[in-house]
């Protein structure tokens, strides 16, 4: 299936006419303001019918946007920082079962957001945390400045977005789980 082709159709179907951009490896489409608008390949992830795909326009403004069938659900990633450059920026996207998985970037933090049966649950992932994925669960050490729980690992369980027991280091090296400064940039399709 041709992701890029299924996007284009559901746009042409609300009346929106696209471009394809090669060397950005995108589509462009005329946005609310009449300013352009991008999907990136890289922001887009289907499985069992269910397609989802980030989009942001010139201005800054993002739209996580999901379809399955006839059901559509649209979700506008929360921002304290209206004036932050090209705004919000998907780091991570991912279906898991039947909920989405979605981590972006704003000025000071990352967000992991959790969209299931049209409920979304958020939780702040400051900058500068070590974190990864592993068998569905995030592992991740907030930074010493932001927190005095200094020395131990968070897991959150995923799609569900609840914490489990911390883990100190040492427990965290026994399962052999390594943090990565950069996980999200370097594994967004894992």
């Amino acid at each position: 299936m041709n992701l890029i082709t299924t996007i284009t159709n559901i746009l042409l179907e609300e009346g929106v006419t696209t471009t394809y951009s090669e060397d950005d490896n995108c589509l462009i489409f005329s946005g609310v303001y009449k300013n352009e608008t991008r999907i990136f390949s890289k922001d887009i992830v289907f499985k069992d019918h269910l397609i989802v795909w980030f989009q942001k326009d010139d201005y800054g403004n993002a739209l996580l946007r999901s379809f399955k069938g006839n059901l559509n659900i649209n979700y506008i990633p929360e921002s304290n920082h209206s004036d932050y450059g090209d705004g919000i920026e998907c780091l991570y996207l991912k279906i898991i079962d039947h909920s989405i998985i979605f981590v972006y970037r704003e000025k000071h933090s990352d967000y992991i957001c959790s969209i299931m049966n049209g409920i979304v649950k958020r939780e702040r992932l400051y900058l500068g945390t070590k974190k990864i994925i592993k068998d569905n669960i995030l592992y991740f050490k907030i930074p010493d400045y932001a927190e005095k729980n200094i020395g131990f690992i968070k897991k959150l369980k995923l799609p569900e977005l609840e914490y489990d027991k911390d883990l100190s280091e040492i427990e965290l090296n026994k399962l052999n789980i390594h943090l990565e400064s950069n996980y999200f940039l370097y594994n967004r399709f894992k």
